[in-house]
């Protein structure tokens, strides 16, 4: 019997493991992210003061930003504000930041909520697709590349997945480089769908 093989430590790998400034960089970087979310939580708690049409239980979250380091390996976090999740119904308001990728911002219903707004959004498609969102065709709801088996750019062709789907998410990202523009882009796009939905 033997034991585990000796590993072998690349030249590549091995200069990362000697670098601390890579990590404490990442860090550094990651903090930042964090205050963008927190800053575009704010700016839509603002704007809801202003007018929710919501119900009221989708207040009640914090709104607290969550952390990971493997969606598809690499980090992200997540902002969910508004948003109520029990295990049938689902109304989330998701700004997600993905490492390598960019920041999105995503309508996520399912069950009573989705009830509740179907009816709108079937009515009112042509307002979503000129608002150049994309939409989920997955079966899971729990993916958000924008790959083709995930996302598809909404249209009109799309009316029956909104009548009939299980859950329904709407979609639209930014570009990281554009990170500035995270807080008003993500409370737009909830302006947006409130006008489109109530």
């Amino acid at each position: 019997m033997t034991g585990p093989e000796k590993p072998f430590i690349g030249p590549k790998a091995l200069e990362l493991l000697e670098n601390k400034e890579v990590l404490l960089a990442k860090k550094a970087a990651l903090e930042q992210i964090t205050a963008l979310l927190v800053l575009a939580r704010h700016e839509i708690e603002q704007k809801l003061e202003d007018h929710c049409p919501f119900p009221q239980e989708i207040l009640e979250a914090s709104g607290k930003v969550s952390k990971g380091e493997n969606y598809q390996e690499l980090p992200y976090q997540v902002l969910d504000f508004p948003a109520f999740f029990s295990l049938d119904d689902i109304f989330a308001f998701r700004t997600m930041f993905w490492w390598g990728h960019f920041f999105s911002t995503t309508l996520h219903l399912q069950g009573k909520y989705l009830e509740l707004y179907r009816d709108k959004m079937a009515e009112n498609i042509s307002l979503l697709v000129s608002e150049e969102v994309f939409i989920c065709t997955n079966e899971t709801p729990w993916e958000y590349h924008y790959r083709p088996d995930n996302y598809a750019p909404l249209s009109e062709e799309h009316l029956s997945l909104i009548k009939n789907a299980p859950f329904i998410k709407l979609s639209k990202y930014l570009p990281l480089s554009d990170y500035v523009a995270v807080p008003a882009f993500a409370t737009n796009f909830i302006t947006r769908i409130m006008a489109i939905l109530t």
